[in-house]
């Protein structure tokens, strides 16, 4: 009898789908696991025969043989106890020839085998279904002597807020996302970004429908070769990765993490507090930090990095009573725009913001030429500028919202043309300011 089923484990606070194949053949009474599960073998054969033995099945003449898909670095970083009841259930299952569901909940077993157990093997311990049949439904009973972790992995956690508003900075950032922005940021305090990550799988499962998985490396600061490898391993088109504590990141598994972020940066957010005090680039807030050491996380940051997220938004709690996060994205807003960020959610993926008038255009091909600027860096610019207009009621992007976006990230830009991989940046390239100066000196002599 062979048979398959899919379960959820705990990888980094994130519920990750794993593939289990239990198949069970006459022989002498063993449990082998291929070498993931070799940490849960011992447990397994200790607990199937006591759970087999109570539900009147026999179990003596099984070898059972599991099997799962879980990667060998996981396994080494994950609880696999999670694994032990859905294992029991299927095997169970098997053995008193029942049809295995598709997938069954995680969760580990929750009685005593110690040697107490093991003289009053009638007594205390299982006492609450010594008087239970093996007709009786598996689930209820199964319910009765184990403890279920978290027994729908999948379901989106509870929050306090209504369907008709969101959170406006998460909100925002979703959006971003969806309109292909990558873009950094800026908290700061670790609290801060902690709080938007939960606000963004909120969001993104509930109108965008699409699972998040979130990294704190505020927490885990030595697991990042596990995290990498679990993201070189996964589709990154298809869902949002948010990777809280940037600046925890060496410089060699930063070459790492540009690998698996190029062809998808705008699925990737990166929240990372700028300096010790976390104010600095921030339009709303002072930076404290020395002027000597101000600048020192975002220096070690690469260049390649920073090129593919060509803008930054800075979030922040007014003061530490307050709950609600902002964004200097409206720092000349007085409104509340979650509702209007809530309607470009739901529309679909190619969203119509506001149209350019020719002139704007014309503008922002001249600042491409004269300054080399990066075509996508233009794109995105324009995209923010159509966003910025649509935000405030207006059918046509004007000069003046172009003017805001390029005030909202002056800090940024500055830091960006000035910092350290002066070569890499989308801003200004060598060769391209020296061909656009030779142009220009040409067309002069003509």
């Amino acid at each position: 009898m062979i048979s398959s089923f899919q379960t959820f484990i705990q990888f980094f606070d994130n519920p990750v789908p794993v593939k289990i194949e239990i198949s069970i053949t006459r022989g002498l009474f063993s449990v082998q696991t291929t070498s993931n599960l070799a940490s849960i073998r011992a447990n397994l054969f200790l607990k199937i025969p006591v759970l087999c033995r109570k539900l009147k099945l026999p179990y003596a003449r099984s070898k059972i043989r599991i099997s799962s898909n879980i990667p060998k670095y996981m396994s080494n970083e994950v609880d696999l106890n999670q694994l032990e009841l859905p294992i029991a259930m299927a095997v169970y299952m098997l053995a008193s020839s029942q049809a295995v569901p598709d997938r069954l909940p995680s969760g580990s077993f929750n009685f005593d085998l110690t040697t107490r157990y093991t003289h009053h093997i009638l007594n205390q311990d299982l006492q609450v279904v010594s008087q239970e049949s093996s007709s009786q439904d598996f689930m209820a009973l199964i319910n009765q002597i184990v403890h279920t972790q978290n027994q729908s992995v999948s379901k989106v956690s509870t929050h306090t807020d209504s369907s008709s508003s969101i959170p406006t900075a998460a909100g925002l950032l979703v959006l971003l996302a969806k309109l292909k922005i990558p873009i950094f940021s800026l908290v700061n305090h670790s609290a801060v970004a902690e709080q938007l990550s939960n606000d963004i799988k909120h969001i993104a499962g509930k109108y965008t429908h699409r699972p998040v998985f979130i990294f704190n490396l505020y927490k885990f600061p030595n697991q990042t070769d596990s995290i990498l490898k679990f993201l070189k391993t996964i589709n990154t088109q298809k869902i949002i990765i948010c990777i809280l504590g940037l600046e925890v990141i060496t410089a060699r598994n930063q070459s790492r993490l540009i690998e698996i972020t190029q062809h998808n940066p705008a699925n990737v957010m990166f929240f990372i507090k700028p300096c010790r005090c976390g104010n600095y680039l921030s339009n709303n807030h002072k930076c404290i930090c020395h002027p000597l050491i101000r600048t020192k996380i975002l220096d070690s940051l690469s260049g390649e990095l920073i090129e593919l997220f060509h803008f930054a938004i800075s979030l922040y709690r007014p003061s530490q009573y307050h709950k609600q996060i902002r964004s200097d994205f409206f720092f000349n807003s007085l409104e509340d725009n979650s509702q209007v960020i809530l309607e470009l959610l739901q529309k679909p993926c190619h969203i119509h913001l506001t149209q350019l008038d020719s002139y704007l255009k014309t503008y922002l091909q001249l600042l491409a030429q004269n300054y080399s600027l990066n075509k996508c860096f233009i794109t995105q610019l324009a995209l923010l500028t159509n966003l910025t207009a649509y935000i405030r009621g207006s059918r046509t992007a004007l000069f003046g919202d172009l003017i805001d976006v390029f005030s909202l990230q002056s800090n940024y830009l500055k830091y960006a043309k000035s910092a350290k991989f002066l070569h890499y940046r989308p801003f200004i390239r060598a060769e391209g300011h020296q061909a656009a100066s030779s142009k220009r000196l040409q067309d002069s002599q003509a």
